[in-house]
């Protein structure tokens, strides 16, 4: 189904890749699959130079997917098991009190509570649910993944044909907004106990590290199957940002005059945010890197991932000493 949207869309996808090469990662991304024909592995793909970049997105999509837990006790049908709530897993302790062995047996043997989200798309502020973001004890209709798809069809199909064909980091960037406003509700793993990482959020990551590897490998002349799956390797650095005196600035209004103080309050807090995000952008400029590559990004501090490159810790220290600036 993957591949076959690829296909459909291949004159949206022909200015920012190869859509047959792209086609042809997608279909073939798992390494081993039992369900799977060989001819759809990545070893189906006779290519040398494409098998390596199967393995890059095989390899990014298994370290992607290394925080799920542990698989639930019966099989679950994706079109009925909603996301969790990550709160379903927070237990507060007691205030003054070192919990005991007795005490961890009896938080363990409470029922976890099952908080989950309704498949909705993310709406706009005028929502009087808010788009749908907060969790409840659910349980999905019969119909909500497919009414979720049959939302996302026309409205992609819409914004397809209205943007010809975008370079790269404009077809990335809308990419991420249809798959943020539609698989933010949609969980990567639905035979996990608790689903509680979104399809979105998986995606993303597996981008992120899909790019550091291949920069990693093509500056290193090793973008073979041997090198990308040899184990033991550092290969990336999580690259931490944050801006200081964001307090004193933002609530520094007081010393400027009375008068539309809720927005002035809004105002200085867009800009830091600003502020925020265009430095993770100057840093993963200097590396060639997407915009998938901002881990997070909130309250003034970011996260990054970037490849473990010769001149990774140069390039940084030269970017921080310009922002600085």
């Amino acid at each position: 189904m993957s591949a076959d949207f690829v296909h459909a869309f291949s004159a949206l996808f022909s200015n920012a890749a190869n859509p047959e090469l792209l086609k042809t990662l997608v279909q073939h991304h798992h390494e081993s699959a039992a369900n799977f024909p060989p001819s759809l592995l990545v070893a189906g793909i006779a290519d040398p130079h494409e098998r390596a970049l199967a393995t890059i997105v095989s390899q990014a999509d298994h370290f992607s997917a290394s925080e799920r837990g542990e698989g639930a006790e019966q099989w679950q049908d994706f079109k009925s098991t909603a996301l969790a709530s990550v709160m379903e897993q927070v237990r507060i302790p007691k205030e003054t009190e070192i919990e005991t062995e007795e005490d961890r047996r009896a938080n363990e043997a409470r029922p976890t509570p099952t908080l989950r989200f309704h498949a909705r798309a993310l709406s706009g502020a005028d929502d009087k649910l808010f788009g749908g973001i907060f969790p409840d004890n659910i349980e999905y209709a019969t119909d909500e993944i497919n009414k979720l798809l049959e939302d996302f069809g026309p409205k992609f199909r819409d914004w397809a044909e209205k943007a010809g064909t975008p370079d790269f980091d404009v077809l990335l960037t809308h990419l991420l907004h249809f798959l943020y406003k539609y698989a933010w509700c949609v969980p990567s793993d639905t035979q996990t106990a608790i689903p509680d990482i979104s399809l979105y959020d998986h995606l993303r990551v597996t981008a992120a590290i899909a790019s550091c590897l291949y920069l990693y490998h093509s500056e290193n002349n090793s973008l073979n199957e041997e090198a990308i799956k040899a184990v033991g390797q550092s290969r990336f650095y999580l690259v931490a940002g944050d801006v200081s005196g964001i307090q004193n600035y933002i609530f520094g209004i007081s010393n400027i005059g009375a008068g539309s103080v809720a927005r002035r309050l809004r105002a200085r807090s867009l800009f830091v945010q600003l502020v925020t995000e265009s430095c993770a952008m100057k840093i993963l400029k200097e590396f060639d890197l997407p915009v998938s590559n901002i881990l997070m990004s909130a309250g003034g501090n970011f996260h990054l991932l970037v490849p473990k490159l010769d001149g990774t810790e140069s390039l940084l220290a030269n970017a921080n000493r310009e922002i600085d600036q």
